[in-house]
């Protein structure tokens, strides 16, 4: 076919279809060349998605961190709240068994002198329930009944009672 063109339109066309190749070969190379940039962005953008979610992680364990240390300050704060409280409340009870006038401590009193009472009541009644006993086990017997007859005879002390301490009279003396 290229022998019924004149020499020039050969030439022409011959020329047109090297462009063409060129063309398309600068086509094909440009679009390998964009392919490569986009795996090169892709790849990039998959490092900083990587980046992001382990700084991320990161961010989510230190606020994990952050709630469970405050969980448990309050949690101990609650507990020393309670110890200071039964702190406060074994003190108030030492102090009133131990300062005068405290129940607590009137208590003690009228407690030790039952005590000392019964001991007394027992060496009184001793000498009397061996003239009438012969064994020991008797003798026990005997001054107990005597102590449980006299403790429920006996009345109640009443609660001693501080005597009023003076002041200054009202007429000014």
């Amino acid at each position: 076919m290229n022998a019924m063109l004149p020499a020039h339109l050969s030439e022409t066309l011959n020329s047109l279809g090297d462009a063409a190749r060129a063309l398309a070969e600068e086509v094909r190379d440009d679009r390998a060349h964009r392919e490569t940039e986009m795996r090169a962005a892709v790849a990039a953008q998959r490092r900083q998605n990587r980046i992001m979610v382990t700084l991320l992680a990161i961010v989510a364990v230190l606020v994990i961190g952050l709630v469970t240390i405050g969980v448990q300050n309050r949690l101990r704060s609650n507990q020393n709240a309670q110890i200071i409280r039964q702190t406060a409340a074994t003190s108030e009870q030492i102090a009133d068994c131990t300062t005068v006038g405290g129940k607590c401590y009137e208590q003690g009193g009228r407690r030790t002198t039952d005590a000392v009472r019964m001991i007394i009541l027992a060496q009184v009644y001793t000498p009397t329930c061996s003239k009438i006993t012969e064994t020991d086990d008797a003798l026990v017997q005997c001054v107990m009944r005597k102590l449980a007859a006299a403790a429920s005879a006996a009345p109640t002390p009443a609660p001693a009672t501080q005597p009023p301490v003076p002041g200054p009279s009202p007429s000014g003396d």
